[in-house]
This record gives structure tokens, C-alpha cells and sequence, in this order.
């Protein structure tokens, strides 16, 4: 039902509003900056505040049982969290951490409700985030019952922040990606090597290439959409 979507990463939380509620967003904030790898919010902070990354990237993530970090996504700029602690009252389900020099405006609640009070027309934008947020989350499920790995890899590299200039090479260590698609280092191992073997990737220490962007999200759209045509058995 969900092949194919790729609704994560889209268009930015902020940049689908109207340039008269964005000023009104970053006016109605605190801005704050943080170095690389520092902790931003703890898992279970009942801090309650919209926050939008105004540069750098933010990773979520949870410490297993084991003790091993596993990262669930990366964020970058104009994109938003903490909407649910807004609305449904909940502490923070992760551990939040700049990844490089990052910047957030950050809404506290009493704030929030005021803009949310005074301009009505917000409330459509919040709707069509968390409809995004929701969207997001059922393809998440959906790939992981359907999708082999090397396609739900594939479908990770290109959620992930891009850092050059040609929106190619992915900073990320295939440790990383191992625990962010709870497997082991072997099977991502594979997994890497046939997407190579298909000359969509290459890598070096602590970067992953997309060789040709379009090339691979044809690739990725292939395999979701022969994924959903396939009966299980």
C-alpha cells in the first residue's frame, strides 16, 4: 500500500509555510546553538516545545539494553520535533544529539498556544506535519515487513543527510547502519556489497557514495513498488 512513497524526507516542515508564519515562528522562539555530538535533549525530558533545525543535523537515537547507541533517524535543517510533547503531553522518546556545529529555534509551549491562538491558519501546517510524521511511520512499517535489506538500506541512505556539494557522499559508518537497521555488521555487510555489485554505491572510511542520485532512487522505487506486486509465501 505504501510502496514507493518515500515521504521522508519531503519538502521541510518549515519551508511549507507562508513566509509571514515563518517570521512569526523564529520571533515566537529561542535560538540556541550546539557543538558536535552534544547532547540536546535527554530521553524522558518532559521539556515541552516545538524546536526547528535552523542548521546542522539532529540524530535520535536509544541506548540498547547492551549498552549500544541505535540511531532511529537524522533530521537536518527545517525540519521540526517535539510535536508530541506539545500535544499529547508525552517526555522526549529519545536521546537528541547534534551531528556538527547545529542551531535550534526552539517554541516553548506557552508560546506555542499564543501563535497557535493568533494565527489559525498555523494549525493546517501542524495538521499536514503530523500527518507527514504518520505517513512516515506506517511506510517504516510497511518496508520492514515487505522489503529485503538491501532495499531497506537503500530507502535509509537516502533519508539520511547528504554533505557535499553534489548531494552525494552520506557521513555515516556502516556500524551506524547496522544498528540503525537492527542487524548485524555481516548481513550489512551483504547488503552493502550488492548495492556496490549494482555500481549505486560506493564507500570509504566513514562515508557512503551514492555514484548517480537519480539512478538509485529509481532503483529504490523499483524495488518498493516489486515488493507490494509479490504475494508472500
Amino acid at each position: 500500500m505504501l510502496a514507493g512513497l518515500q515521504t521522508y524526507p519531503s519538502a521541510s516542515f518549515f519551508s511549507l509555510l507562508p513566509e509571514r508564519l515563518q517570521n512569526l515562528l523564529i520571533a515566537a522562539s529561542k535560538r540556541s546553538q550546539f557543538e558536535d555530538g552534544e547532547l540536546i535533549h535527554p530521553r524522558g525530558d518532559k521539556g515541552q516545545s516545538l524546536s526547528i533545525i535552523e542548521s546542522g543535523h539532529v540524530r535520535f537515537s536509544t541506548l540498547g539494553r547492551d549498552g549500544t547507541r541505535v540511531s532511529t533517524i537524522t533530521l537536518g535543517a527545517g525540519e521540526s520535533f517535539g510535536e508530541f510533547t506539545l500535544f499529547a503531553g508525552t517526555p522526549r522518546l529519545f536521546d537528541m544529539h547534534a551531528i556538527g556545529p547545529t542551531v535550534i529555534n526552539a517554541v516553548v509551549r506557552q508560546r506555542f498556544e499564543k501563535l497557535l491562538e493568533d494565527e489559525p491558519e498555523f494549525s493546517k501546517f501542524i495538521i499536514q506535519l503530523l500527518a507527514r510524521r504518520l505517513l512516515f511511520a506506517l511506510e517504516i512499517l510497511d518496508d520492514e515487513r515487505r522489503l529485503p535489506l538491501v532495499a531497506k538500506l537503500a530507502k535509509t541512505l537516502l533519508r539520511r543527510p547528504r554533505t557535499s556539494a553534489d548531494n552525494l557522499n552520506i557521513a555515516v559508518t556502516q556500524k551506524e547502519l547496522a544498528n540503525e537497521l537492527s542487524v548485524s555488521r555481516v548481513a550489512l555487510g551483504t547488503a552493502i556489497n550488492k548495492l556496490k555489485l549494482l555500481n549505486l554505491i560506493s564507500t570509504s572510511y566513514g562515508q557512503v557514495t551514492i555514484n548517480d542520485l537519480a539512478a538509485f532512487r529509481s532503483w529504490v522505487q523499483e524495488q518498493s513498488q516489486l515488493a507490494a506486486l509479490v504475494p508472500e509465501r
